[in-house]
């Protein structure tokens, strides 16, 4: 997913800089319609109004005087409709806002309401009703569209648009990234509890992946006994069985296994993950390739760390094997692929190839993966590695590179 956080946070400035008039769709519509027939403001003004006027209009910062409004619509080919507020944009504002709150799909007819429509509003309901079903590049090309548009949104829609994408950049394991967004959600004041709700409950899942446990100790019970009083059961067991995964890297497997033999709505597919987890932390990796071995469904969190229990046994050709029957299809873990590329240039490449990958991928990356296990994996085992080739510089350096990124993202 192409997401520059950096650039989110400079859209998010602009907003608290803008004072936004008016949320009607003739700004953004006249905005998007110049882009596409690549028009500068000076071309999209000329001899209508002057250029800081058309600006400002663009981003809602002022109302269409009616002397203007006639020339600006025939010249972009805009219909009147987009000159005054939608009726039913709000009605279905909120149904999205009601269908991500309930993980429901937005149903919605775009094409009878929305679908000649170019401004803001369309495209974020366009937006939410592909995240909605899980259609993530769909999701991404229509943000690519609406990003220009941040300083037009109202506080309801730019905290949906957060939320849309701080959820995306958790399915990518761009768990860093996820919660600098939603850190800028929190700030926003004026917005329903069920953004509220939301936005807390990715954060605390961000944190269980990070190991932020700061967020987990101030957030969690809040958040838990928040949803149980009011009758929010949906987000109340989705936090409880994230939880059980966290828990499993601190307590004991047998114990663990006992705990979430009680917990009906932990899938067998998570039961497992957590046992696996729990068997791998607590050096029991024997157990944790048997476990892992058995599931038949590919899932990859569990051959991460049935590589990782496989590799603390030094089976490598049990290792090489475990690779190659795992499809090509179905490599869509960042955490994965790093960890897969790792061990195949350390038991399949010669010691010149493998000292250029540890130094030009592993020590040399600005960013390897968010996977804590996996990261701190490939920090220690590379560190082995150059120490085994008598290479001790760099084994120290991979610490003293890699432990500060660990430790940033523990405290993002």
């Amino acid at each position: 997913m192409e997401f520059n956080v950096r650039q989110f946070k400079k859209y998010a400035a602009r907003r608290k800089e803008d004072l936004v008039y008016e949320a009607k769709p003739i700004g953004s519509a006249i905005k998007m319609r110049r882009k596409e027939l690549k028009m500068t403001l000076e071309e999209g003004s000329e001899g209508i109004c002057s250029v800081s006027y058309l600006s400002k209009l663009e981003n809602n910062q002022i109302e269409c005087n009616e002397q203007f409004l006639e020339k600006l619509l025939e010249r972009f080919s805009i219909k009147e409709d987009y000159a005054s507020p939608d009726p039913s944009y709000q009605k279905d504002l909120n149904h999205l806002l009601e269908s991500l709150f309930h993980h429901d799909v937005f149903e919605i007819d775009l094409d009878s309401s929305y679908h000649d429509r170019i401004d803001h509003q369309a495209l974020l309901l366009r937006m939410g009703y592909h995240f909605t079903r899980k259609e993530y590049q769909k999701t991404q090309m229509i943000y690519d569209d609406i990003k220009s548009l941040m300083t037009v949104l109202s506080d309801l829609e730019f905290s949906l648009i957060i939320l849309m994408i701080a959820e995306m950049l958790y399915h990518k394991e761009r768990y860093q990234d996820a919660f600098e967004i939603t850190k800028i959600a929190i700030q926003i004041e004026d917005v329903p509890e069920m953004i509220n709700l939301l936005i807390q409950s990715i954060r605390i899942k961000i944190a269980f992946k990070l190991k932020h446990f700061e967020t987990v100790l101030n957030d969690y019970h809040k958040f838990i006994s928040t949803t149980m009083n009011n009758y929010h059961m949906h987000l109340f067991e989705d936090i409880k069985r994230k939880s059980i995964e966290f828990e499993s890297e601190f307590v004991r497997p047998e114990i663990l296994k006992r705990k979430i033999s009680h917990i009906k709505k932990l899938s067998n597919t998570e039961k497992l993950i957590s046992l696996i987890k729990s068997h791998y932390h607590h050096q029991s990796y024997e157990m944790a390739c048997e476990l892992a071995a058995k599931e038949k469904n590919f899932h990859p969190e569990i051959k991460i760390y049935q590589l990782l229990a496989l590799d603390a046994l030094e089976q490598k050709e049990t290792i090489l094997k475990t690779i190659e029957s795992i499809p090509s299809s179905s490599l869509t873990s960042e955490a994965l692929n790093k960890l897969i590329k790792h061990l195949l240039y350390k038991y399949t490449f010669e010691k010149s190839q493998i000292i250029h990958y540890l130094r030009h991928e592993v020590i040399g990356l600005n960013h390897l993966t968010d996977h804590m296990d996996v990261l701190e994996y490939l920090m220690y085992d590379t560190q082995s590695l150059f120490s085994s080739f008598q290479y001790y510089k760099e084994a120290n350096q991979t610490i003293t590179e890699l432990m500060p990124k660990i430790k940033a993202l523990k405290m993002a």
